[in-house]
């Protein structure tokens, strides 16, 4: 008897230990989940700091021998001309990579700071005004900045404060590259957005002109009066009539593209926490 209630004693001791165990974990599971929503929250209602809504783009490449370095721009610039004038389009313009698919970084400096990286886009005169990027001071690109002209650049608030704090960076000189530096001239500041990621905090960018920087791959952004869903298919003829060798990767609207960002967000984020919660709860 006094052996078997011993027994009991454990198996109750060790079922109390396991339960304790369980709502233990539940509890860590809990917060991480409420932690998360709170987080997807916070990024729902994220300004961005560009358009989204009644837009589309259509992401596109042309090579030689069709195209060259003189030939290309050209190209783009009459193709361009075709999407704004056609019926419920507002705007047109370029970039090499849109918003949050990295375009990478380059080394900045101004004259009397070390170098540091700043990420980059590359765009045409038009893409800020399309996507509604706020310009503070100086000038977009104009048609003057052109291949053999002298290198020009506009940069985010963050990149203005952090080289030339309390003063103007229009009309300033900043050398970008890591390897060959190259001197270029302030033209226009721009308002902070998001570069990378939907999550991330403000930090140095700066754009060049599409036109100093050709390559033949190319994002057009559609400005449309009405929902861009209708528009798509509009676009995509306009493209390949322009000319058959255009190879159109995806036309799409920005909404879906940012959404696709977000949900790739979540679903890192969600890995991250339930990774940490298996790892708390193993420990």
């Amino acid at each position: 008897m006094l052996k078997g209630e011993s027994g009991l004693r454990s198996r109750f001791r060790l079922r109390g230990a396991s339960l304790a165990g369980q709502i233990a974990v539940s509890l860590v599971l809990l917060l991480s989940a409420g932690l998360l929503l709170r987080s997807v929250r916070r990024l729902q209602v994220t300004d961005p700091g560009f358009a989204v809504g009644n837009r589309l783009y259509a992401w596109t490449y042309i090579s030689p021998p069709e195209f060259t370095r003189e030939t290309g721009p050209k190209f783009y610039a009459k193709t361009l001309n075709d999407l704004r004038a056609l019926p419920g389009v507002r705007s047109a313009a370029l970039t090499h990579f849109l918003p949050l698919l990295d375009e990478g970084s380059e080394c900045v400096s101004g004259s009397h700071l070390d170098s540091f990286e700043a990420t980059l886009g590359t765009i045409d005169s038009g893409y800020l005004r399309t996507m509604k990027i706020s310009l503070l001071a100086g000038r977009d690109f104009s048609p003057p900045d052109t291949s053999v002209s002298p290198r020009v650049v506009i940069v985010n608030e963050s990149l203005a404060d952090r080289l030339w704090p309390g003063r103007s960076a229009v009309g300033q000189f900043l050398r970008v590259g890591c390897r060959q530096p190259a001197t270029a001239e302030v033209v226009g500041i721009v308002r902070d957005s998001k570069t990378r990621s939907l999550s991330e905090a403000p930090h140095p960018h700066f754009y060049r002109p599409f036109s100093q920087n050709y390559t033949g791959l190319a994002t057009l952004v559609v400005e449309t009066i009405s929902k861009p869903n209708g528009m798509a298919e509009i676009v995509r003829k306009t493209l390949v009539r322009e000319d058959k060798s255009l190879r159109i990767y995806r036309i799409e609207p920005m909404a879906a593209y940012v959404e696709h960002s977000y949900q790739h967000l979540v679903h890192q984020r969600r890995r991250g926490w339930f990774r940490g919660t298996r790892c708390s709860g193993e420990r």
